[in-house]
């Protein structure tokens, strides 16, 4: 089983996106939890999002064309 959070990471990952500096605002996201850093980042380029799976598509399409 894969979270959300490991899930997140991997995208961060994947795109090479610096981790450093990121914040957000999530009151669920301890600032010290592992994934904090992936996730504000992932929210900062728009990767994590309560969305339907065609908005989930055009998404993936708008980071791989460099358009988040």
């Amino acid at each position: 089983v894969l979270t959300r959070s490991q899930f997140v990471k991997m995208l961060v990952l994947a795109f090479q996106l610096n981790t450093a500096g990121s914040e957000c605002n999530f009151t669920d996201v301890p600032v010290d939890f592992w994934a904090y850093p992936y996730i504000s980042v992932a929210y900062k380029n728009a990767a994590s999002c309560p969305c339907t799976s065609a908005s989930s598509a055009r998404q993936s399409c708008r980071w791989q064309n460099g358009r988040a």
